[in-house]
């Protein structure tokens, strides 16, 4: 079970043993009155089995296929290796029809399994504060970026560059 199903759970429980108002585990879960209805539905008829996501495992329906990543990845290789995220995005776009986030182009996963391999696993990773790196909102402060969560398993130090220049 997922780290945010058994948040849910003992939400969820709480609520089934009448110790909590379903206007609160919406408010505790970020979710609306309508949707933990649902879950405590899912949850009598099913356990807490009920409580993970449908979703769990799926590739999400707007993925690039791996074949389109790929044909893109090796243009961005063979025509714009030195080009930013940002830039090699633009050119794709407007050269060959390939419509990707920065994030795509710059394959952060991809980029950190080839060093890995290649070099070992670093003590610390230095980078700017892109959001691939760490979430940028106010409201979701301290919550880990998917790339930062990697970092995190592996046991290395993200740290976050404050001035371009000391990129």
């Amino acid at each position: 079970m997922t780290r945010k199903a058994v948040d849910r759970l003992g939400v969820v429980q709480q609520v089934v043993e009448q110790q909590l108002r379903q206007k609160e585990a919406a408010r505790q879960l970020g979710l609306s009155v309508r949707q933990v209805k649902r879950l405590v539905a899912r949850y009598r008829a099913e356990g807490p089995s009920g409580l993970v996501s449908r979703r769990l495992g799926r590739r999400p329906g707007n993925a690039l296929s791996d074949a389109a990543r790929q044909e893109a990845l090796g243009l961005v290789r063979t025509h714009y290796p030195d080009f930013g995220p940002t830039l090699a995005r633009e050119k794709l776009a407007a050269h060959h029809g390939h419509k990707l986030s920065a994030e795509t182009a710059r394959a952060y996963m991809e980029t950190l399994r080839a060093y890995l391999t290649r070099h070992g696993r670093p003590v610390a990773l230095y980078s700017d504060k892109h959001s691939i790196f760490r979430v940028n909102r106010p409201d979701r402060e301290g919550e880990l970026a998917q790339f930062a969560r990697a970092l995190r398993t592996l046991d290395i130090e993200p740290i976050h560059a404050n001035t371009p220049q000391a990129k």
